[in-house]
């Protein structure tokens, strides 16, 4: 495959992961959730209440085993850079709280994602996803 190709392709494999990571955190599937890091992989945020690090299969699982809570995730504006098995992602975060009343606004957090990515045979995957979010 032209490199360049190869290049475009694994990038937008990449996306897709961070889609999938959206997806399984509204939908609080925590074997999703954890399937997108490798069995090391690493979570941290930071916000107003101070980091959370949750590191290894377990500690992810646990951190996403919870009812779904009426939210949805997105990112956009994606930078991408592939060198070999690794790759970096930097990307923006809105998450958007549904409001439980009719008329009412829903809540936004914004914030930011910087990702570690490895290859792996079953395709890319996080080593390390930093969330750093404003409230």
């Amino acid at each position: 495959m032209d490199p360049e190709v190869a290049r475009l392709v694994d990038i937008q494999a990449i996306r897709v992961l961070s889609a999938l990571y959206n997806r399984a955190v509204d939908e609080g599937d925590a074997d999703a959730f954890a399937s997108v890091f490798t069995e090391d992989g690493r979570f941290e945020t930071l916000g107003p209440s101070g980091p959370i690090i949750r590191q290894g299969r377990e500690a992810l699982e646990e951190m996403a085993t919870r009812p779904p809570r009426n939210q949805l995730h997105t990112t956009t504006d994606a930078v991408v850079t592939v060198d070999g098995d690794k790759a970096q992602q930097v990307c923006s975060l809105a998450c958007f709280k549904r409001p439980e009343r009719v008329g009412e606004l829903p809540s936004i957090v914004v914030g930011h994602y910087e990702d570690e990515l490895v290859r792996t045979p079953a395709g890319w995957k996080f080593t390390l996803r930093r969330a750093t979010a404003w409230f």
